[in-house]
């Protein structure tokens, strides 16, 4: 996540244009511990003894980077000839990230020593880098954090394949599209104490060489320090950083974390025939000057996401409970007599329910639609084959408060926000500090799945009724609300501001946004009071706006082999959770019933002030029992 700005910021949303099958889908996490068959004979333990490399790089950005294509070819040759196996990925789309990064401990397991340089236009925000693959530059954090390489995370995957290794992290920022997310700061190293791994970063301003086109002071600074190692882990780290000093005459932009021992070449000065390299051409595809105004070529988000994070185990982890509940398990309750329509509420501190009826719709964007991820589609039928009460309103602060009293649960301490420095996460901001001032009855942000499943628990234990998140197609059923549009009022969308808090006006106003916002004025630059603005035909306020909302479900790239039921879907990358509706930073093309994104820890960022949620409970006596 998730990074997870006009719309959720890092942590998760997938979104693509049409007519630019690279652009940048929302985040990633990829917590997948694959187990690797041992490699067969001799031949097998020839390949184990390599030492592997990984060398990626991103210039094809509009304006281009030419520097960093030229660094990695650079480097890329001087490790194939210091005998490492070298992996080439250039100009990958987020999809080839994906896939790079859970095939890498297959590729790495056994090697003695690896090296990965990564070098392109990113950013760094509380702790991580992050590199923008292929693709237009986001315009708003949620979408950059989820649609990018996260080092953290290509860290991870090293430490499973369990090689030791150095990554070089050469990662600019001096770019207008990126400078339009925040004030980012330089990107600090990644903590390296305690791993097998080290670190050398370089910061935006040590990147180029002064053509622009030759390689960057850390990729120079390596190529030498490689030839003066002479096959030693240790040494090379020390070369790196010396001839980083020397090349920047100084320590400015020099950044080196962990330590390297032992030998990775048994014969330093016998070079070894380059590995086969897989087949990754650059796709021809034009990358615009700049992303288009309008709603209908707005890249569709991906999830605190983007199209195809890694898969997971096939069972989602058990949903931790409440850290202690004051209240016992309360007995079981008479059946629900209640129709469509009707309204309920099962104790003082619960929220308002509404009961929505049975039905079918058509689940996922048309055709039509800013979708070229397809991660909103096949579209299909879908059958919710019972009444649901629904909530009407999101979850407050003064109910979450009730909430964190009773059951002494201590929810997640760290969340990203905005404030001066721009989108980021920070140690500290919370559901009570979202570094901006709410109300009582505006919508609880800042919290995690977890602690969002942890108060749909504590409700069930306090009123024995089936009280959980929604599943992502119920949400959708209860957004669209007998509707088949891209939302569910019949008007054009430029009514947005009568019917729901989105990035406006005002937000632009109050520094909420810098791009593509809707040209009206809903009255509220952040966080709205809930049900403030009208219902939809369901009864049901803030679906596709004010805050976005975590579901049940676990990730899933696409629709491809859903269910035809509404229930939730809980065999995929359960390290990122699905996330519906828009928020108070949603631009033009991104209010929208199909929409869809993602977030939690699998992204690096668990909660944000643009995430919250609303529960659902099953009609007692129908059969209940539909979720967790």
């Amino acid at each position: 996540m998730p990074g997870m700005g006009p719309d959720l910021p890092s942590a998760a949303l997938p979104h693509r244009r049409r007519a630019l099958p690279g652009a940048l889908a929302l985040g990633l996490a990829l917590a997948i511990i694959g187990s690797c068959a041992a490699l067969p004979d001799r031949a097998a333990a020839q390949v184990a003894r390599r030492p592997e490399a990984l060398v990626v790089s991103v210039s094809r950005y509009e304006p281009a980077a030419p520097h960093a294509a030229a660094t990695a070819d650079t480097v890329a040759r001087a490790l194939e000839e210091a005998g490492f196996a070298v992996r080439r990925l250039r100009e990958p789309l987020i999809e080839d990230v994906r896939q790079m990064l859970r095939d890498l401990p297959q590729h790495w397991r056994n090697a003695p020593f690896g090296v990965a340089y990564v070098t392109g236009l990113g950013f760094g925000s509380d702790g991580d880098n992050r590199l923008l693959p292929v693709g237009e530059f986001p315009s708003d954090p949620l979408d950059a954090g989820s649609a990018t390489l996260s080092i953290d995370t290509l860290i991870g995957r090293i430490e499973v394949a369990g090689t030791r290794a150095l990554v070089l992290v050469d990662i600019g920022a001096a770019h207008p599209a990126l400078t339009a997310l925040g004030a980012w700061a330089a990107p600090p190293v990644a903590q390296a104490a305690g791993r097998r791994v080290a670190v050398a970063v370089a910061s935006p301003g040590q990147r180029a060489a002064p053509t622009g086109t030759g390689p960057s002071i850390l990729g120079a600074a390596f190529v030498s320090a490689l030839e003066k190692a002479k096959g030693d882990a240790s040494e090379l780290l020390k070369q790196t950083e010396a001839e980083m000093r020397r090349l920047a005459r100084g320590p400015a932009g020099v950044a080196i974390a962990g330590t390297l021992a032992g030998r990775y070449a048994s014969a330093p000065s016998a070079a070894r025939p380059a590995a086969p390299q897989p087949a990754n051409p650059a796709p021809a595809i034009p990358v615009p000057a700049a992303p288009p105004s309008t709603p209908t070529s707005t890249p569709t988000p991906p999830a605190p996401a983007e199209a195809a994070p890694p898969p997971a185990p096939p069972t989602a982890p058990p949903v931790a409970a409440p850290q202690a509940l004051a209240l016992q398990q309360a007995p079981a309750s008479p059946p629900d007599t209640a129709k469509p329509g009707d309204r309920l509420r099962d104790c003082p501190e619960c929220p308002d329910l509404v009961v929505i009826p049975a039905g079918a719709f058509s689940m996922g964007a048309a055709d039509d639609e800013p979708n070229p991820n397809g991660q909103e589609q096949p579209r299909r039928q879908v059958t919710v084959d019972r009444p649901l009460a629904f909530a009407a309103r999101e979850v407050t602060r003064a109910a979450f408060a009730a909430f964190v009293k009773d059951s002494g649960r201590k929810p997640i301490a760290s969340c990203m926000v905005q404030d001066e420095q721009g989108w980021s996460v920070r140690s500290g901001a919370d559901w009570q500090d979202p570094r901006f001032k709410q109300a009582d009855d505006e919508p609880v942000v800042c919290v995690s799945w977890e602690d969002a499943a942890a108060y749909a628990a504590w409700l069930a234990a306090r009123t024995g009724r089936p009280y959980r998140l929604p599943s992502e197609a119920e949400w959708e059923y209860a957004a669209r609300a007998g509707s088949a549009g891209r939302h569910y009022w019949p008007g054009p969308a430029s009514d947005i501001c009568k019917h729901e808090n989105v990035l406006d006006a005002a937000g632009l106003a109050a520094g909420a946004g810098k791009a593509q916002a809707f040209g009206c004025d809903d009255g509220f630059a952040r966080t709205a009071p809930v049900g403030r603005f009208p219902a939809n035909p369901f009864g049901l306020h803030d679906m596709l706006g004010n805050v976005h909302e975590w579901t049940q479900d676990c990730w899933h790239k696409d629709y491809a082999g859903a269910p035809a039921t509404a229930a939730p879907r809980l065999d995929g990358n359960c390290e990122l959770r699905t996330i519906r509706g828009g928020s108070w930073v949603s631009r033009e093309g991104q209010v929208r019933a199909a929409r869809r994104l993602y977030g939690g820890p699998g992204t690096g960022v668990a909660a944000m002030s643009i995430i919250g949620f609303r529960v659902v409970r099953d009609l007692v006596g129908d059969g209940q029992g539909r979720g967790r």
